[in-house]
Formats: C-alpha cells, sequence, structure tokens
C-alpha cells in the first residue's frame, strides 16, 4: 500500500513538472508536429511516411533525451540521494517515470494524428489497436536507454551534448526522417542494431498497413531485447545510488 501511495504521489510530481517545463515541452510535442506539418506540406507523396517518423523522433526526445537528462540532473542537484534516503525505493522511482513517460507519448501520438489528420489529409491509422500496444513498446526502448546513459554521467554539461547526440543519431539512422533504402550498405547494416530502426518498422506497419500485432513480433521482441538490457543497466546503477545513501 505504501509503494502504492508513493508511485501515485511521485507519478502526479512527475506529470506536473513535465508540463510546467516549458521549453522541453515544446520541444517534445510541437517542435516534431510542426516539422511534419512542413514537411507534409513540402513533400506530399511522404506524408503517411512522415507520421510514425515523426512519432519515433518525439518518443525519442521526450524518453532516451529527457529521462537521461532528468537523471544527471538530479544526480547533480543531489535531489536523487534525498528521494532515496527516504522508504523510496528505486523500483517506485523507475515507475513513476515509466506511467509519466506512457502519459506523454499518449499526448504525442494524438498530436501527431491531429496534425495529420486534420492538416494534411492523412486517414487514421488502420490499426488503432495495434498502433497503441506498438507505442507502448516503443516507449519503454528509448526510456530504457535514457536511463542506462543518464547513469554514465554525473554532471548536467558533460552529458547534455551527448545526449542530444545520441537522440539525433538514432531517429536519423532509424529512417525517422527519411528511408534508409537508398543509403549505403555499411550504413543500413548500421541502422538494424539501432532500436529506432524497429520502432519506425513496427509503427508504420501498423499505422500505414494496418498489419496486426503478429506481423511486426519481431520488431517489438528486438524493443523488448533493448528495453530489459538497458533497463537491467539503469536499474543496476539506480540501485547502487540508493545503497550510497
Amino acid at each position: 500500500m505504501q509503494a502504492w501511495t508513493s508511485l501515485r504521489t511521485l507519478t502526479r510530481i512527475e506529470v506536473k513538472r513535465m508540463f510546467r517545463n516549458i521549453m522541453p515541452l515544446v520541444f517534445n510535442l510541437f517542435a516534431p508536429a510542426s516539422l511534419l506539418l512542413l514537411f507534409g506540406l513540402l513533400f506530399e507523396s511522404t506524408r503517411a511516411y512522415l507520421m510514425p517518423g515523426m512519432l519515433t523522433f518525439m518518443l525519442l526526445n521526450a524518453n532516451l533525451a529527457g529521462v537521461a537528462h532528468a537523471l544527471v540532473t538530479q544526480k547533480e542537484a543531489g535531489l536523487l540521494r534525498h528521494l532515496f534516503s527516504t522508504p523510496l525505493t528505486p523500483g517506485v522511482w523507475l515507475s513513476s517515470r515509466l506511467v509519466a513517460q506512457l502519459l506523454l507519448a499518449a499526448a504525442q501520438l494524438a498530436l501527431i494524428l491531429v496534425t495529420g489528420i486534420v492538416f494534411l489529409d492523412v486517414p487514421p491509422p488502420r490499426n488503432l489497436i495495434g498502433t497503441l500496444v506498438a507505442l507502448v513498446f516503443c516507449t519503454v526502448a528509448p526510456l530504457g536507454l535514457g536511463l542506462a546513459l543518464g547513469s554514465l554521467f554525473h554532471r548536467v554539461e558533460t552529458a547534455q551534448p551527448v545526449v542530444m547526440l545520441a537522440s539525433l543519431a538514432a531517429a536519423f539512422l532509424g529512417g525517422a526522417f527519411l528511408p534508409l533504402d537508398a543509403a549505403p550498405p555499411f550504413l543500413q547494416y548500421v541502422a538494424k542494431a539501432v532500436p529506432s530502426t524497429y520502432m519506425v518498422r513496427s509503427l508504420s506497419r501498423v499505422m500505414l498497413e494496418g498489419a496486426g500485432l503478429a506481423s511486426v513480433a519481431v520488431d517489438l521482441a528486438v524493443l523488448l531485447a533493448w528495453t530489459v538490457a538497458s533497463l537491467g543497466f539503469g536499474a543496476r546503477h539506480l540501485q547502487r545510488h540508493a545503497a550510497a545513501r
């Protein structure tokens, strides 16, 4: 009961903090939607493809970059050590981040859909349930990567350029902006090792083709593997941080 109360309280705090930080919120929500609108108006033939790509870009910014930055900021300010000096456990802290990021992901999906459907005349997802399921996988995978990446740094000024570069590189290599079909073979080979490739591919198939979850099972399994590995790495770091309180 105490863990559940702590989870609800911390989640509420995280959501309030998320929506009070105006600049990151604008960047995570409206910047990708604006890019979708701009490129959709300029390149009409790519409108439908851009929707899952820009959604992937949003998710990478909010989860990989956002979670890594938040973790390093809290470590540097001593807030994380203070939180773990209370009965709060790393599992509850991590769960609150996950719930808050899933709520943000739902808002990102809604904004992308509204932008595409209202302004670009793009049809809604052909498999809405599949899109929502894929969205969960596409949220927790970069969240785990953000946690793992943030655990490597202790100062914001050191972490910020690396985190932003990692997020942009993942979006590019995953094909969030442009398909990599015409890219050099080496680049296509590297892209297969990047989780964002499977984010774009799974979202594209369920949103644009109406594919069932069985058709994207391999993509979701790869994202799940990345999630387990990165969350495991990040959770061990949190456990060590909590033990040092």
